[in-house]
């Protein structure tokens, strides 16, 4: 039946309009309405009920955003949304950002993105959590930032101007491409956005706090049909009504500077928290980093590859860093005066470098010597098998302007795998084997050209005058070094996978950054397989040692490449496996625990849990019932509830159970 019918239907039966019920609407005591319009009538019978919908109002279509003002008909007159094109910097560290802006004289502040918040580097600070719009709609603010303003010329025109951090400003402006006509009309004057006619993305609004100010006071008309033309410190801003393009007039849009998502879409985001993540889309500055990497990276005759050091889009200018480097340098010396070992050990280390090519001296009354970046450095020692001290260089000094060589640099994709990922599959395989990369960032080249950026003064004693030297690799500190070096193994892995499948597997899905993990479900081919990643890494100038296995798979092996066991209890020998301490004679994990003095409230023995490193939460059930304080019996048994802990033995093969 048509809508009609049904309607006539009802009324010669004499049924409730409201639930189709014999009897009267007005003695209805139902309380349901249409599911469509909400109206007193069944939905069965909307259709008849609804009344003719005008061709100029708005229809919101769920599950998309929705602006806060709307258009009616479509039309071949639009108005201009007036933007700028400007330049604005970082008081702080200089650098400069091209941004398209609204200006906007009905809005009482002056805001921007988050995007290029970040790209200047600057840090908001907390204030106001939201700002109120049309329909008294908040939008959440993230807080507030000083930046520099530039006229045409370049020019600062107001120096540290507080605007807003929001995470969006509005859609594209304008909505339509405005017609060919406009653009000619006003084709022969200065615009302050060249690309006022095309739709394109809008980086902040400017408010009636500036907006008084922009202005020179010059009017401009182009005619009747072409919107009128003022004169600013940016240029001829637009503003008024025009026409666009024809071919997509039915495509027209309301544009507002606040939106509000719809309960479907909050609804689909609150789902999308009980989800598995997916893989993470790439941002701008990481697609550029592989962009870079893939362009300029190239492998040498001697199988080590090169790289490029990762740089932003026009970056800043670095300034003057030596100064700074010979001060650290200084300080450095008079901890050799009180610390001969110290200063062996680190003599050693710097003639390691030399001897391997991993840096080379620099004429110093070279251009590179006069324009270079200069890393500080400083030795770090710590409890390793293979390499007690460590020189760590840092990228991140800035230098006499405020910028250091990481600002400038894009830090690329986060390659790193998970580590609960990792131990998880770890523990899959029968007979596993484990080995970390000898010096990896150190067996990555970089390119002559960008040498000049990893500068170092060195001397054995104070009797020796201070050279200069250049970094030739990928260095500690800096922070595309991670990108650069994983990266790399992942090269390899793509370029010479299919002459090692099976390698090639580990090298992707179980290497945290040099740290091997691997197995297979029988010595034989634990053993293959290890053969294999050993012969793929030496295709690519890279080295394995320190291994270890639960099986008797290592023999052929020389002895200083096996990793040397901690002994500190003789009957349970115990290897570091991403953090975790592996009984590889027994082919458990172990937990060390030192209980603390003091575990007589249930705060302390939380603390004494959270100290225990657990990245997968194996022992995390543990749910102490102590209140603030336990007297008597239970006071003292507190510090042995946790004990037993050190004790526990972990079976690594998940097929076998937990035993103590």
């Amino acid at each position: 039946m048509s809508p009609a019918e049904r309607q006539r239907s009802a009324a010669e039966q004499k049924r409730c309009q409201n639930c189709l019920g014999k009897h009267t609407k007005d003695s209805c005591l139902s309380d349901k309405r249409c599911f469509k319009c909400h109206a007193g009538h069944h939905t069965l019978l909307h259709e008849a009920h609804a009344s003719p919908v005008p061709p100029s109002s708005f229809e919101a279509k769920t599950g998309e955003n929705q602006s806060l003002a709307c258009t009616g008909q479509s039309s071949s007159v639009t108005n201009v949304i007036t933007t700028a094109k400007f330049i604005i910097s970082s008081p702080l560290t200089r650098e400069t950002l091209m941004v398209r802006f609204i200006i906007d004289s009905g809005a009482s502040d002056s805001y921007f993105t988050s995007r290029c918040a970040q790209h200047l580097r600057l840090k908001p600070t907390k204030c106001a959590s939201s700002v109120t719009g049309l329909g008294q709609t908040a939008v959440p603010v993230d807080g507030v930032v000083k930046i520099n303003v530039h006229a045409r010329d370049r020019k600062v025109a107001f120096y540290g101007h507080p605007v807003y951090v929001v995470k969006r400003i509005t859609g594209s402006v304008p909505s339509l491409p405005l017609s060919k006509e406009v653009r000619v009309a006003v084709s022969k004057v200065p615009l302050a956005d060249d690309s006022f006619a095309d739709p394109g993305e809008v980086d902040g609004l400017l408010g009636a706090d500036l907006f008084p100010r922009i202005l020179n006071g010059q009017n401009f008309s182009f005619g009747p049909s072409a919107p009128m033309g003022l004169n600013t410190i940016f240029g001829v801003i637009l503003i008024g009504p025009t026409s666009c393009e024809p071919a997509n007039r039915e495509s027209s849009a309301a544009v507002a500077l606040l939106t509000h998502s719809s309960f479907c879409d909050k609804l689909e985001r609150f789902w999308e928290l009980e989800e598995v993540p997916t893989s993470k889309r790439l941002s701008a500055d990481e697609e550029l980093a592989e962009k870079i990497y893939t362009e300029t990276t190239v492998q040498q005759s001697n199988w080590r590859y090169m790289v490029r050091l990762p740089f932003k889009p026009n970056p800043a200018e670095l300034g003057s860093s030596r100064t700074q480097a010979q001060s650290q340098f200084a300080s450095l010396d008079r901890r050799f005066a009180k610390d001969p070992n110290f200063h062996a050990q680190y003599v050693s280390f710097m003639e390691e470098y030399l001897a391997n090519g991993y840096m080379s001296e620099v004429d110093p009354h070279s251009q590179e010597a006069a324009t270079g970046y200069y890393l500080p450095r400083h030795g770090v020692l710590r409890d390793s098998t293979t390499t007690r001290l460590r020189v760590v260089f840092n990228a991140s000094a800035p230098s006499s302007n405020g910028v250091s060589l990481n600002d400038i640099l894009l830090p690329g994709v986060p390659l790193q795998k998970d580590i609960r990922d990792i131990l998880l599959d770890f523990r899959r395989h029968a007979v596993v084997f484990t080995a970390d990369i000898k010096q990896m960032f150190l067996q990555v080249d970089l390119h002559p050209d960008d040498r000049k950026y990893q500068l170092i003064l060195w001397r054995k004693s104070p009797d020796e005058p201070l050279k200069i030297y250049s970094l030739n690799t990928v260095t500690f500190g800096v922070s595309s070094s991670p990108f650069l070096s994983i990266r790399t193994l992942l090269r390899l892995a793509d370029e010479y996978g299919h002459l090692y499948p099976r390698a090639a597997e580990v090298l992707r899905k179980t290497v945290f950054v040099d740290d091997i993990l691997g197995g297979d479900k029988s010595a034989p081919l634990a053993k293959q397989r290890l053969d294999e990643i050993i012969e793929l890494l030496r295709l690519g100038g890279f080295v394995p040692r320190k291994f270890t296995s639960n099986a008797k798979i290592l023999s052929s092996y020389p002895v200083e490449d096996l990793a040397p066991p901690k002994l500190d209890d003789p009957d349970n020998p115990r290897h570091s496996i991403l953090g975790l301490d592996w009984i590889s004679t027994k082919d458990c994990f172990t937990y060390l625990t030192n209980p603390r003095p003091h575990l007589h409230t249930k705060r302390g023995v939380l603390s004494q849990i959270a100290a225990i490193y657990d990245p997968c939460g194996w022992i995390a059930p543990v749910h102490p019932e102590w209140s603030e304080s336990q007297p008597g019996r239970r006071r003292s048994e507190a510090p042995s509830s946790v004990t037993p802990i050190s004790r526990l033995h972990l079976a690594r093969h998940m097929e076998r159970r937990v035993f103590f």
